[in-house]
């Protein structure tokens, strides 16, 4: 059966062609109209207000589902279409495939000028949900252009090079640049917000330090209250957004990346929520260090690296990030270290209490100091990786409610912005529901849960 597509206008398409659309917000909405023996198909996400068509009158629903012949009918997609979304989600031709259901040499079909080829309706719904893409994108006129990938400053643990981005970070990285897009546009925010301090790395780490931390209005005393790393990472995270910044943990590989910045009129800093919370809050510090020498970028953090052995770019901010959770002096101030005689496991426990910090760097302070040698801390460092023993993984029980999870996600300060900004009447409630991931019935939990009720 022969079919013809009708979109929207190609101007709205291009705009929304960066829209991140997920399997939970019911991506496969197609209808169908049949007029003599040509069909016309086209995609009616429920979120898209332009692609809302009248289905008159012809096949039902379930036709696009496996009964009939529109089932079978191919729609023609640009070659170079399906490859640009491919390669931007980072996906291999056979890892596609297999995510849409189809043999590999079909797909590379799918992908060849002048070949055969083409994927039929519930085809291209798949892969526009393995791409994490509207279905309207594959009726562009041509693949749009998208910013490049951050700087990439990671270190893999071997030498053997940086391995191709997966695509669950390639994925964080559009989120973040959309939500930070959307955070500006309903602020109408015209120049950076944020504090206009700045650093080079001819600073000083511990001045550097020591100037930063006086912006966020933090004591040491302050943080020797929290107590444990999961307080501190919700405090910090906090004192970010009240300067502006916006702080985002999303899932991403753990073996591959620690987070990232993006700078913008909102600056923003990515956690990947999948690692401890001791982890995330040095992350959190030491994105921000890229952010304040104006470098942001991709990392791969270890909280002990050493000068010397990375970019010099990475030592800056691991000695930033070390020097402003563990400021010297009240390291110094240790029990531990005034003690007569010097116990290092009694202050690496004390330094861990005290500012709620993973005990690598307790220990890279303490070297800083003087307080140990570099063969000392070498020697700790393999001892503790020899004691180390994952956590069996538990199996999941449901997770944390969707309210909650938007909130940990997105963060208190940009949850709160789009609520008032719905409230405002400036938003509509899809647009609620589409910033915030989340289905309506669940922003009354959100608001209660902001309020603190």
């Amino acid at each position: 059966m022969r079919c013809t597509v009708r979109t929207a206008p190609p101007s709205w398409v291009a705009a929304h062609a960066g829209q991140i659309v997920t399997s939970g917000e019911r991506l496969r909405g197609w209808r169908h109209e049949q007029v003599g023996r040509t069909g016309r198909i086209h995609p009616a996400h429920p979120f898209f207000a332009g692609l809302r068509y009248s289905p008159g009158t012809g096949c039902p629903y379930d036709v696009l589902r496996g009964r009939g012949s529109v089932a079978r009918a191919t729609i023609d997609v640009d070659p170079s279409l399906v490859r640009w979304a491919r390669e931007a989600a980072g996906l291999t031709q056979q890892a596609a495939a297999k995510k849409v259901g189809v043999r590999p040499a079909k797909f590379v079909q799918w992908e060849t000028l002048g070949a055969a080829g083409r994927p039929t309706p519930r085809q291209l719904e798949k892969l526009a949900d393995a791409v994490k893409r509207p279905v309207a994108m594959f009726f562009l006129p041509a693949p749009p252009i998208e910013p490049p990938l951050p700087a990439d400053f990671r270190r893999p643990p071997s030498e053997e090079g940086i391995e191709p981005l997966s695509p669950a970070t390639r994925l964080a990285i559009r989120r973040a640049r959309r939500l930070q897009q959307i955070y500006v546009e309903l602020a109408g925010i015209t120049e950076r917000t944020v504090a206009k301090t700045r650093i080079t790395r001819s600073t000083p780490p511990e001045v550097a330090a020591q100037e930063a931390r006086s912006l966020l209005g933090v004591t040491p005393a302050d943080q020797a209250q929290w107590h444990d790393a999961a307080t501190a990472l919700r405090e910090w995270r906090q004192q970010f957004e009240r300067l502006g910044y916006l702080i985002f943990q999303f899932a991403m590989p753990p073996a591959e990346i620690s987070g990232f910045s993006l700078a913008d009129t909102a600056s923003a800093i990515v956690l990947n929520k999948k690692d401890a919370p001791s982890r995330r809050c040095f992350t959190l510090f030491h994105e921000w260090a890229h952010l304040l020498l104006g470098e942001p970028g991709l990392c791969f953090v270890d909280e002990g690296r050493a000068a010397g052995t990375a970019d010099a770019v990475e030592v800056f901010c691991n000695a930033f990030a070390g020097a402003l959770l563990v400021p010297m002096d009240a390291l110094r101030a240790l029990n531990a270290l005034r003690a007569p005689r010097f116990s290092l496991d009694q202050a690496v426990e004390e330094g861990v209490q005290q500012f709620a910090v993973s005990r690598v760097v307790i220990l890279r302070r303490l070297h800083t100091a003087g307080a140990i040698d570099q063969q000392t801390y070498q020697k700790t460092v393999a001892l503790w990786e020899r004691q180390y023993q994952p956590r069996p993984k538990k199996k999941a029980k449901g997770g944390a409610p969707p309210y909650r999870k938007a909130v940990a996600e997105l963060g208190r300060g940009f949850v709160s912005h789009v609520l008032r900004a719905h409230d405002r009447g400036q938003i509509s409630d899809i647009d609620l529901s589409d910033y915030l991931s989340l289905r309506l019935r669940h922003i009354g939990k959100v608001e209660a849960l902001l309020s603190g009720a």
